[in-house]
C-alpha cells in the first residue's frame, strides 16, 4: 500500500495517510478540500522518483518546486508552501524514499554539475604564468564519462521504480496481495 499514488483520475491519497499528523494537519488546515488535495499532489510529486511526471530529474529543489506548482496549481497561482505542506513533504521523504533514492539524488546532482562545468569552460582562460587553466585531457575524460553517469541514473531509476512498486503490491509487513483479494474490483 501506498500512501499517495497517482492514477489516470489524479492523486490518490489512502485513508492511512490522512490517519498520520503530518497529512492530517495538512488536510485540517484547508476548509476547501480541493486545496488540500494540490498541496498533497505538491508532496507527493516532489518526492516520488516513480511517477510520470519525472519532476525529479529537477536538481535544484527550488526550480522542481516552480515547476509542479506551476503544473499542480496553475501558471497564474501565487501558491507558496504552508508549514504544513513542509511538514507533510518532509515526513513523506523521510519515512518512503528508500536508500536508493538518495543515490539517484546525488548522482543528478554530481551529472548536473558536470554538465555546468562544461558549460562553465572557457578555453582562452589562462593563469598568471600564461598556462590555460582548463586541461583538455580532464575535459574530454569528463565527457567520455558522462555516458556512464547517465546509465547508472537509469539503472538507479528503475530500480526505485521497482522498489516503490513492490512496497505498492504488499498487504501486510512483506505478505503480498493475492489475485481474489482487490477488494472493490473483486466479482
Amino acid at each position: 500500500m501506498n500512501l499517495l499514488d497517482y492514477n489516470d483520475t489524479g492523486i490518490v491519497i489512502s485513508p492511512e495517510a490522512l490517519v498520520l499528523e503530518p497529512f492530517n494537519k495538512l488536510w485540517k488546515s484547508n476548509k476547501d478540500k480541493t486545496k488540500s488535495v494540490k498541496e498533497i499532489a505538491y508532496v507527493y510529486f516532489m518526492v516520488s522518483k516513480s511517477n510520470e511526471f519525472n519532476f525529479w530529474q529537477i536538481a535544484n529543489e527550488v526550480e522542481r518546486s516552480k515547476e509542479v506548482i506551476l503544473h499542480v496549481f496553475g501558471s497564474k497561482s501565487k501558491y507558496s508552501p504552508s508549514i504544513y505542506t513542509i511538514d507533510a513533504l518532509k515526513f513523506y521523504k523521510e519515512k518512503t524514499v528508500p536508500y536508493s533514492s538518495g543515490l539517484l539524488g546525488d548522482a543528478i546532482i554530481a551529472t548536473d554539475k558536470a554538465r555546468q562545468y562544461l558549460r562553465d569552460v572557457d578555453w582562452n582562460l589562462k593563469d598568471k604564468s600564461e598556462k590555460f587553466i582548463y586541461d583538455i585531457n580532464k575535459v574530454k575524460e569528463l565527457i567520455l564519462r558522462l555516458p556512464d553517469l547517465d546509465d547508472a541514473i537509469q539503472k538507479l531509476r528503475t530500480r526505485i521504480k521497482q522498489e516503490e512498486q513492490s512496497n505498492g503490491d504488499a498487504k501486510r509487513g512483506k505478505h503480498k496481495i493475492g489475485m481474489y483479494e482487490g477488494g472493490e474490483n473483486d466479482i
